[in-house]
Parts: structure tokens; C-alpha cells; sequence
């Protein structure tokens, strides 16, 4: 409850904040609360000090949300680097899964990145969604070599721990990844 408090200041406010989730292996995550909700809370994503694409993460799985722009430096250089000017929630909601598989369909041409973790077998996929039906997602997915998977990838919701959309890594496979 305190950690989603915060959120919603930090939403309010513009506040870069750095959220982790202390079960999970995966790294901690950096940006601008834009959405949250009891199932996913997303963020403008912000990297060097600049905002590239969103990452939707289980609320649930948050276990502390800390502010990284009270320090004066960092205030100064988001501010001289016009961050908080830019920041701006997906045009779709993003309250749950199926909303926001929807969204990136519609807005983003369908291109999303997806992470499991866990800690025996962490898996990350890229490429396009091609369907969701309120239990699963499938997408067809493209190899670090630009290479088209010849099977689709299923996917429970209760497995998925992170999705990302509308970044610049993305739009890079978009760009040169053509599907056949």
C-alpha cells in the first residue's frame, strides 16, 4: 500500500522513480508512473537521462518504489534535459493485460518485448503480438539475428512479469525485421 501510494505521488507529480521487485531476478526499472492500476502499474521508461518506450510491470510485484530525482543533480539535469516535459501516458489504457495487448496492437503495430522471470529459467521474448484472449498472449518472435522464429510463442498472463512497447530498441527490430 505505501509503495502504490508513492506511485500515485510520483504519477501526480512527474516524479522519476526507480522501482524494484526484490522476488523477481530481473533488474530494477527507472522512469515516470504514467499508469497505475491493481494488476500493472507502467512507466515512461527513462534511461541516461532521457525517455525511451514504456515498461508495464505486476503492481503486485513491486517491493519499494524510491524517488531518484529528489537529489538536486538529478532534478537539474532531468530538467535541463526536458524530461519531464515529455512525459506522457500510452494513448490506450493499460490496466490489465488484455487492455493494454490491445493498445500495443493498435499503437504500436503490434511490436512488444515480453519477460519471464523466475529463477530457474528466466526467458525474454521480442516481436509481435499476434493474439490475446484474456488467459494467454501469442506472438511470433524474431531472433537477435534478425531471424523470424517459425513457431509462435504462448504465453500466460500469470507468467509474464514485464512487457515493454514503444522504445527505440523495438523500433529498430520493427525497422529492419520484415515479416515474410
Amino acid at each position: 500500500m505505501k509503495e502504490r501510494n508513492a506511485l500515485l505521488s510520483a504519477m501526480k507529480e512527474k516524479n522519476v522513480m526507480v522501482l524494484y521487485r526484490d522476488d523477481l531476478p530481473g533488474e530494477e526499472f527507472s522512469g515516470v508512473p504514467v499508469s497505475v492500476e491493481d494488476e500493472l502499474t507502467v512507466l515512461h521508461r527513462q534511461q541516461d537521462f532521457r525517455l525511451d518506450g514504456y515498461a508495464a510491470l505486476r503492481t503486485g510485484d513491486i517491493t519499494m518504489a524510491e524517488q531518484m530525482d529528489d537529489l538536486p543533480f538529478c532534478r537539474r539535469a532531468f530538467e535541463g534535459e526536458k524530461v519531464y516535459e515529455g512525459v506522457k501516458a500510452p494513448p490506450f489504457s493499460c490496466g490489465n493485460w488484455d487492455s493494454l495487448f490491445e493498445g500495443i496492437g493498435r499503437h504500436c503495430g503490434g511490436w512488444l518485448s515480453v519477460r519471464v522471470e523466475n529463477e530457474s529459467d528466466p526467458l525474454f521474448f521480442v516481436g509481435k503480438l499476434k493474439s490475446h484472449d484474456g488467459r494467454y498472449l501469442t506472438m511470433r518472435c524474431v531472433g537477435a539475428d534478425g531471424q523470424w522464429y517459425p513457431e509462435t510463442a504462448t504465453l500466460s498472463f500469470s507468467e509474464i512479469t514485464e512487457v515493454s512497447f514503444g522504445d527505440r530498441y523495438l523500433g529498430v527490430f520493427k525497422k529492419y525485421c520484415k515479416e515474410k
